[in-house]
C-alpha cells in the first residue's frame, strides 16, 4: 500500500489500556492481530478471536488473582467466550446484537411479561428502562463436540432523550436500545451499576485514536483495563 510516495504496511494491534474515571488512560498490554490464522471466508474476525485469547491468557497469568470484569462488543458473543470468562474466573458484560443468539432472544422474549423486573431513572439526560431475565439456557458444543449446557443472564437497556432538530428547531424524541450478556445474575440493585457504570466505559478509548473493536475491564475500585484495537504504520 502506497502512502505519501512510500510503502507503507498496515498491521492492526489489540491493545490493552488502564482507563480512570478521570478519563486517563494508560497502555499495558498489546497482542498483534495475524491474519494468517484466520478462517478465507472471514480472516479479519477469527485473527481478532484468536489474538484476544492469547491477550487473555496474558491478563490472566499477570493478575491471577485480580477480579475481573469483561468488557466485549457483539463479535465476542459466543460460546467459547463465555466458557473462557468461566474458566478465568472472571465477570463479563458481552454486547448481544439483534441478529445473534437466536435461541437466547427467543427465551427472554418468551419470559418477558408485565411482572418482568425492571429499572427505571433518568441518567444524563435520558430517560431508561431495563428489563432482564436470568438463567436463560443456551445449548453449544465443546471441542470434542459434545453438546453441553451454559446459563446466561440477559439485559436490555432502552432509553429515550429530546434533542433540537437542526432544521427546524422543533424538539424530537430519540430512541436507543443496548444488550448485554451479564456473567452474573442482574438485579435491581446492580443493573444500573454493570449497564451505566461498567458496559459503557467500553466507549471509554473511543477518542484517543483508537479504532474500538472489544474491551476488556478490570475492575479494581476506581480502576478499568480496557482492550481496543489499533492500526500501526511501519512506512520503508
Amino acid at each position: 500500500m502506497k502512502h505519501h510516495g512510500s510503502n507503507s504496511i498496515y498491521i492492526y494491534v489489540l491493545e490493552a489500556n488502564l482507563v480512570f474515571h478521570n478519563g486517563l488512560t494508560l497502555p499495558l498490554f498489546s497482542e498483534f492481530l495475524n491474519h494468517t490464522e484466520g478462517a478465507p471466508d472471514d480472516a479479519k474476525q477469527d485473527c481478532e478471536l484468536k489474538a484476544f485469547k492469547r491477550l487473555a491468557w496474558k491478563i490472566k497469568q499477570e493478575f491471577p488473582q485480580l477480579p475481573i470484569m469483561i468488557l466485549l462488543d457483539g463479535l465476542y458473543s459466543n460460546g467459547p467466550v463465555f466458557e473462557l470468562c468461566i474458566q478465568h474466573g472472571w465477570d463479563s458484560m458481552i454486547v448481544l446484537k439483534k441478529k445473534s443468539l437466536k435461541s437466547v432472544w427467543k427465551a427472554f422474549n418468551a419470559q418477558k411479561d408485565p411482572d418482568t423486573p425492571s429499572y427505571e431513572a433518568d441518567w444524563r439526560g435520558r430517560k431508561q428502562k431495563i428489563t432482564w431475565v436470568n438463567h436463560i439456557p443456551y445449548t453449544l458444543k465443546d471441542a470434542n463436540g459434545m453438546k453441553k449446557t451454559l446459563f446466561l443472564n440477559l439485559v436490555v437497556c432502552k432509553e429515550e432523550w429530546p434533542v433540537v432538530n437542526a432544521d427546524t428547531t422543533e424538539i424530537e424524541v430519540k430512541f436507543s436500545r443496548h444488550a448485554w450478556i451479564s456473567g452474573k445474575l442482574l438485579t435491581l440493585k446492580n443493573v444500573h451499576e454493570r449497564c451505566n457504570l461498567g458496559s459503557r466505559y467500553r466507549w471509554a478509548i473511543e477518542g484517543i485514536a483508537i479504532i474500538l473493536k472489544s474491551a476488556v475491564v478490570i475492575v479494581t475500585n476506581m480502576l478499568f483495563l480496557i482492550t481496543g484495537r489499533r492500526c500501526v504504520v511501519f512506512t520503508i
